[in-house]
């Protein structure tokens, strides 16, 4: 099997010379048997060990061309010991030169020290969710195809029984795009009024999984959602590049915030679907 660290190194030199699309072939090949490769890897899901891993990882990273994430993963550590997440001014996004691997905890403010490259060689590095952005038309069309989804999902099976792998039902599993879109609803009116608002971070996955019914709850989902796409849908164009300073992901706009819960609830629909027995 290719060895993903050469597929990289040949990706790099074909960039060279202008070979984009041969590089992001062996690009996508490398990415593939890196994440092909992790399903593999036996790690805990307990959080006193996956903290005492990220403090053994920071320790390595000292003197690596990655030393400056070593304070913020061993922040990470912390939070994960006290039951929260890292916030922005522990975790800033990373720029990694693709070119030598230098990191930095802020943009590229000129030549890579290292290497020489220009700042636009450094790739930055934002929560998963920024994976894929979706326009705001893309992020309206979405949000109001998933809770069709979602609907025919809950039909299928019992809404109350721990999914296969012991996790939420599908009732809590409901329950978490629901406190999702409420804290996204409060957002909304947030960065409609301008201002630069701060938005907290919210930790919507804490739950008991009792609230309401599950077809009273569906309701609910629904009733928002509706509302939540007849507001977006009137802003002002301008209103989608408003900013707000979010206290875990730093500053966001309308439009990234619409693109993240769009593109969020599907990542729960297998969940979902896994639950209720649907296929």
């Amino acid at each position: 099997m290719s060895d993903p660290i050469r597929l990289i190194a040949l990706a790099t030199e074909l960039e060279k010379e202008g070979q984009y699309n041969a590089a992001k072939l062996l690009r996508a090949a490398a990415g593939s048997l890196i994440n092909r490769g992790s399903t593999e890897v036996a790690v805990s899901s307990d959080a006193a060990i996956q903290a005492a891993e990220l403090e053994t990882i920071s320790a390595s990273l000292e003197s690596s061309p990655a030393a400056a994430l070593s304070e913020p993963i061993r922040a990470a550590a912390r939070s994960l010991r006290s039951g929260t997440v890292p916030l922005y001014r522990d975790a800033a996004d990373p720029f990694v030169c693709r070119i030598c691997g230098e990191v930095r905890l802020a943009p590229f403010d000129g030549r890579c020290s290292h290497c020489g490259r220009w700042p636009d060689a450094a790739e930055r590095f934002r929560p998963i969710y920024w994976a894929r952005a979706s326009t705001p038309p893309e992020a309206l069309a979405l949000l109001a195809a998933t809770p069709v989804v979602v609907g025919r999902i809950l039909e299928a099976g019992p809404t109350d029984v721990p999914g296969p792998d012991g996790g939420w039902s599908a009732h809590q599993t409901l329950e978490h795009l629901h406190n999702a879109q409420s804290v996204f609803r409060g957002r909304i009116d947030q960065l409609i009024g301008g201002g630069e608002p701060e938005l907290a971070s919210v930790m919507v996955w804490k739950m008991d999984g009792a609230s309401a019914s599950t077809g009273g709850l569906f309701e609910q989902y629904v009733a928002l959602r509706e509302e939540i796409i007849g507001l977006l849908a009137s802003v002002p164009p301008e209103a989608w590049w408003h900013t707000g300073r979010h206290e875990e992901f730093g500053v966001v706009t309308l439009a990234e915030q619409a693109s993240y819960f769009a593109n969020h609830e599907p990542t729960h629909l297998a969940q979902l679907a896994d639950a209720a027995g649907w296929v």
